[in-house]
């Protein structure tokens, strides 16, 4: 089943990429130009009339460039040079900036919030399936796709005494395949990832089977839950605690668990590391104000005392 699915998203994803290619081809022909070799003016053009189609949202942009960049790299065509490319990360770094459009950033899961759901939570398997994946994508700043990659008991490395545990999920973000990279989860005092595994493999009586899902669907023991299922549940237990249901999402565990460790002052470098992040888009899973501004506030103070 789930191959047929990942299947069926591919093949989604080359559709929607050979028609971002076509209305490219249109938009160059129209104005008496060639699409192909690609040339940064038509590029930016291409990228500014999608723009203003969308009243000046640059969600997008990132995803055109990389579509027009695979589709040249299918087809053997040269890509820009790296003048141009840096223009035009310039261009689109700038554009993202002057967005007029309102954020629609979900709220962060952070440690706090976790522990006053987990108070009502109750031991049945569908609510143990949920804290098991809410504290794995906090503590492992694991996207929803990675938390549902078809997780087995095997893929559950236990350190001595479980004091951690190396969580085995595939690399690739949007079809789940590809190689395995390894993400370590520590034991900690009350609720965590490593104690809601324990209460969940223990509910399911699956520690002596492999190949166990860690994550079953209620309805289809053979496949994962779905992301649906999650952001269903989700939004129910958020709001038994009085939160808006619609400021959280699939990915607010991953954004609470980098904020967190921003404000408990892990280095940046470390916390792009820890959660795989391959450009400062790390920055944006930073929801928390506040923290900011107290480490500001305290920097310019300690430089000021030696001035004054």
């Amino acid at each position: 089943m789930n191959s047929i699915k990942d299947a069926l998203e591919k093949k989604g994803s080359v559709i929607a990429r050979q028609r971002l290619v076509d209305s490219f081809t249109r938009f160059c022909l129209a104005r008496a130009k060639l699409p192909f070799p690609l040339k940064l003016k038509y590029i930016i053009l291409f990228l500014s009339a999608h723009m203003i189609r969308n009243k000046g949202s640059t969600k997008s942009l990132l995803q055109i460039v990389s579509n027009l960049k695979t589709y040249c790299e299918k087809n053997r065509i040269d890509w820009i040079d790296s003048a141009d490319r840096s223009a035009l990360a310039e261009w689109i770094a700038e554009a993202r900036f002057q967005d007029p459009t309102p954020s629609n950033q979900k709220a962060p899961l952070t440690l706090d919030i976790l522990l006053q759901l987990s108070k009502v939570l109750t031991d049945s398997l569908s609510d143990l399936i949920l804290e098991a994946m809410m504290y794995l994508s906090h503590d492992a700043l694991a996207r929803l796709k990675e938390v549902r990659s078809n997780i087995r008991t095997s893929n559950l490395i236990w350190g001595p005494n479980h004091a951690y545990c190396d969580v085995q999920v595939h690399r690739t973000k949007t079809h789940r395949t590809g190689t395995f990279i390894l993400i370590r989860i520590h034991k900690r005092k009350g609720p965590c990832a490593v104690r809601a595994l324990e209460k969940l493999l223990d509910k399911l009586d699956i520690w002596n089977c492999p190949d166990a899902l860690v994550f079953p669907s209620p309805t289809d023991s053979s496949s994962t839950i779905s992301d649906s299922w999650y952001r269903k549940h989700l939004k129910r237990l958020v709001a038994s605690i009085g939160l808006d249901p619609s400021l959280y999402s699939g990915h607010s565990g991953r954004a609470g668990g980098a904020t967190d460790l921003f404000n408990s002052n892990v280095a940046y470098s470390f916390i792009k590391l820890f959660g795989r992040w391959k450009s400062d888009v790390v920055l944006g899973y930073y929801r928390e104000k506040s923290g900011m501004h107290s480490a500001i506030k305290s920097a310019f103070s300690y430089i000021a005392s030696f001035l004054f």
